[in-house]
């Protein structure tokens, strides 16, 4: 973020890099969304259907 405000002094653009935790944390969520896309897709693991 960039922001002039009535101060004098200004603020700058801070760069922000991904580090190894990040890329993990990555990696992981993405496999837990394709397990479970895969998991949804087995006979009997799908949608419950709403019989009330």
């Amino acid at each position: 973020m960039r922001a002039f405000r009535a101060y004098r002094r200004r603020t700058y653009y801070k760069d922000i890099r991904m580090s190894k935790v990040d890329y993990i944390t990555v990696a992981l969520l993405l496999a837990l969304l394709i397990a479970g896309i895969y998991i949804s897709g087995l006979p009997g693991m799908g949608a419950v259907p709403y019989n009330p």
